[in-house]
């Protein structure tokens, strides 16, 4: 698995884009039902684990969040003073932007 920080959309290739919108108070159940059922995407937790952390994650969450990642492709961590964004970038890709208050 590899981590890229760059995320290009070729719109001649895909017709959909899906964009996130968290809100910051929203609790990982609530967050689950409007994520898809089934797990859609494939990636190795521990490397992730390991990557979110480093990003300065809060460990607390990111068993939830990589649950939801999973499912969805896309999920937002809540950290002290930042949000970390996460997002499958294609085959074994995974984007990962921090955004800081």
């Amino acid at each position: 698995m590899r981590i890229i920080h760059t995320y290009e959309i070729d719109y001649a290739k895909t017709s959909m884009v899906i964009a996130l919108f968290q809100p910051r108070d929203v609790s990982y159940q609530k967050l689950a039902s409007l994520f898809p059922a089934a797990r859609r995407f494939q990636f190795d937790d521990d490397f992730l684990r390991k990557q979110l952390l480093d990003h300065g994650a809060v460990i607390d969450e990111i068993d939830q969040a990589l649950i939801l990642f999973h499912r969805g492709g896309k999920i937002a961590l809540k950290a002290d003073t930042k949000t970390i964004v996460l997002w499958v970038a294609g085959p074994n890709a995974v984007d990962i932007k921090t955004l800081y208050k």
